[in-house]
């Protein structure tokens, strides 16, 4: 999947964005709350309502330079230090 590959080619300073995006637009009971102290979570991409999704991809093409593009289906896995 192009978005998820896009993912894994952003710096690492910016995953924590990519988090926050994310935890922005879920139920917090899919991660654990806003208190949780998680090192990684897995989260299935086709899951994700479209407007969540129009926010990743537009963060990462903002970060890489490029445009919109096409999704397929694949679980996301983001490790992330606090």
């Amino acid at each position: 999947m192009q978005l998820v590959d896009d993912i894994d080619a952003l710096p690492a300073e910016k995953m924590s964005k990519v988090l926050a995006i994310i935890k922005s637009r879920i139920d917090p009971r899919v991660y654990g709350g806003g208190g949780a102290n998680l090192d990684e979570i897995e989260i299935n991409i086709e899951e994700l309502d479209t407007a969540t999704l129009r926010a990743l991809q537009d963060f990462v093409n903002d970060v890489l330079g490029r445009t919109r593009s096409g999704m397929r289906s694949r679980r996301l896995i983001l490790s992330l230090r606090w």
